[in-house]
Formats: structure tokens, C-alpha cells, sequence
């Protein structure tokens, strides 16, 4: 009887882990946890049309939101009309875009 049980218990332990094992291959899975590490914080569930349920992250003054069924980032303030493919992609631009507005603000001054 000992060995029925037992195995009942590893095919139900098998069967949840083949259950969530997809939800943390999924690469908003990976993105939400990047943000996490980068020190973005979860502010809260935008749904889409499809139905999906997106999850908002904000940080520093900004915002954005991952989108789960295109699988990548995109801001919502300050509004950036394309998406991005990850958090470091959306650092990366961040600091493009505060060199290249001090270097307008630098040659305005001289001027």
C-alpha cells in the first residue's frame, strides 16, 4: 500500500512541476526578473486586448510596461513610441538620450 501512495505523490509532484515549468521558460518571465535586479519596482497589472495581463514597472520617474504576448518592454512615461527588447536596452537609450540633451544644452550655453 506504502508504494501506491508514493507513487501517487511523485506523479502529482511531476505533474505541477511539468505545469510551472513552462511560466518560468517565458521570456516575460525573464524580463520581470531582470527588472527586479536593475531596481524597478511593480506598480501595478495593465491588460491588453487579448486579454493578457501585463505587468507595470516603474523606477526613477518612469514607467513601463511588459508586455507578455510580444515579449518585450515598452515605456509609458516618458511615452517612446517603439518597443524595446529588454531592461538594458531601455537603460542604454535612457543615457543616450541625457548625453546627447546635455550636449544640446552645452552648445546652446556657448552660444
Amino acid at each position: 500500500m506504502f508504494w501506491w501512495l508514493l507513487a501517487l505523490a511523485i506523479s502529482i509532484l511531476l505533474f505541477v512541476w511539468r505545469w510551472h515549468l513552462p511560466a518560468r521558460k517565458h521570456p516575460s518571465h525573464f524580463l520581470g526578473k531582470q527588472a527586479a535586479s536593475m531596481g524597478w519596482v511593480a506598480s501595478g497589472i495593465a491588460s491588453d486586448p487579448k486579454g493578457y495581463m501585463n505587468m507595470k514597472v516603474k523606477r526613477a520617474g518612469m514607467e513601463a510596461v511588459i508586455v507578455y504576448s510580444e515579449e518585450h518592454v515598452r515605456l509609458l512615461h516618458p511615452p517612446v513610441e517603439r518597443p524595446f527588447k529588454d531592461f538594458v536596452e531601455v537603460e542604454s537609450s535612457r543615457l543616450r538620450h541625457a548625453q546627447s540633451k546635455t550636449l544640446i544644452n552645452a552648445a546652446t550655453w556657448r552660444k
